[in-house]
């Protein structure tokens, strides 16, 4: 299945009532227009919530640039927000599903922008998640976005100590601080996570031969 290809079992989406955007993307949407209903934020959790939102959005624009390698120019053929994920992978919720193509090959990054709020059970629980979503998927990979060196090589040592999980997620777990990723988008250097390898370009990781390519590009 191509992320971005419902599957067979997946009806189409009705057009939004009275035409407009995709309400998926829409920040007004409502339960109507597609959507689950949420519950009314606080103030404060509203705040750090259009925070996190603005990060995400900064992360997956960094992504979003021209690539000399990208056979359209641009190298994201499919984007899904954390409510469409459901879609085409369980047990998670990433801040972006995001489908690559290159010349090389292809990937799906699940993009995890972290705030560096989150404290070490909840870090740990997020890892076993993304294990058993990801144990059938090796052209998958999970990606966290973080803030300073410092952080990816914290979450580095906390998978490494998990021994009921030694090896969990190799190949397949990585960091990159969002400053690389905005200063060289796809060829920022990303880290392992939890295993020892030098790092290598994030679009290093774009090997799969599955076509990925999609006819509405990003």
């Amino acid at each position: 299945l191509r992320l971005g290809q419902p599957g067979p079992s997946t009806p189409p989406r009705p057009p939004p009532a009275g035409g407009g955007g995709d309400p998926w993307f829409s920040p007004t949407a409502r339960p109507g227009a597609g959507r689950p209903a949420s519950p009314p934020l606080k103030r404060a959790e509203a705040g750090m919530q259009l925070r996190h939102d603005l990060h995400v959005l900064d992360a997956v624009c960094a992504l979003l640039r021209p690539h000399p390698l990208a056979p359209d120019g641009h190298p994201i053929s499919a984007w899904r927000v954390p409510a469409m994920s459901s879609r085409f992978i369980d047990l998670v919720k990433p801040d972006a599903l995001l489908a690559l193509q290159l010349t090389s090959g292809s990937t799906v990054l699940c993009l995890e922008v972290d705030e560096g709020t989150e404290h070490a059970p909840v870090i740990r629980d997020k890892l076993e998640r993304y294990a058993d979503a990801l144990r059938d998927r090796p052209d998958w990979h999970l990606v966290f976005v973080v803030g300073w060196p410092e952080r990816a090589a914290w979450m580095a040592r906390l998978l490494g100590g998990m021994e009921d999980e030694r090896g969990m997620l190799q190949g397949q777990a990585w960091t990159v601080t969002i400053e690389a990723l905005a200063a060289d988008g796809l060829d920022a250097g990303i880290r392992p996570l939890g295993w020892r390898e030098p790092g290598r370009p994030l679009a290093s990781l774009c090997v799969d031969p599955q076509d990925r390519r999609s006819s509405a590009p990003v």
